[in-house]
């Protein structure tokens, strides 16, 4: 009984954007299809972005079995579609150290890409951010607000240190070249990647 109601009062919180998660598990040799009868109602239900209870979402969702949700998070948690969220008085206790390291990794990214995480109060754990996408996040907090200033301040941080975008051949891009796949990596960022952070608490 304790065991149940310790499960029933565990929290989680979708991470991906709905329509980013695919209802199917293994490799591509032998793929296993996720029953859409099972997951798709737990998406459905987390599709806010809200931290939500098992408890909540058994009684949400009565057509499932507490088996069968639990089985659910559990895969969809081992795939990174699903994080299991602490309680707020932790998360709030957690915040500003989790706040002023993240500010340190971010701001010191322009500098350096050895630091690829970032922590979250949420989870209790890290997150793993691409150092172009820290880049981003350091040009936020320098005011940059839009997905055209993100991308040259992209560009001008390669000039600056003579590097550039490279072709699948491995070439150079052109700098008009460069500038557009910096301008739609941003882009992306901005609508599948920074809501995650965001909901993670590891940015504001």
């Amino acid at each position: 009984m304790a065991q149940r109601e310790a499960l029933m009062a565990q929290r989680v919180m979708l991470i991906k954007a709905p329509s980013a998660i695919t209802l199917s598990e293994g490799g591509a040799l032998r793929p296993i299809a996720l029953d859409p009868a099972v997951y798709t109602p737990v998406i459905d239900s987390l599709a806010d972005g809200q931290i939500r209870s098992l408890a909540e979402l058994s009684a949400r969702l009565l057509t499932l079995s507490f088996g069968q949700l639990l089985e659910a998070v559990m895969v969809m948690t081992g795939r990174g579609d699903l994080v299991l969220a602490q309680d707020d008085a932790t998360i709030a206790q957690a915040k500003p150290c989790t706040t002023r390291l993240n500010q340190h990794v971010i701001a010191s990214s322009v500098q350096s890409s050895q630091l690829h995480c970032l922590a979250s109060p949420v989870s209790g754990g890290s997150v793993l951010v691409q150092p172009f996408h820290l880049q981003i996040l350091a040009a936020r907090r320098r005011g940059l607000s839009t997905v055209a200033q993100w991308a040259a301040f992209l560009q001008n941080d390669l000039v600056t240190k003579g590097a550039g975008v490279t072709k699948p051949d491995g070439s150079l891009m052109s700098k008009e070249e460069s500038l557009a796949a910096l301008t739609e990596m941003a882009q992306t960022f901005a609508h599948a990647r920074l809501p995650c952070l965001q909901a993670l608490q590891t940015v504001e």
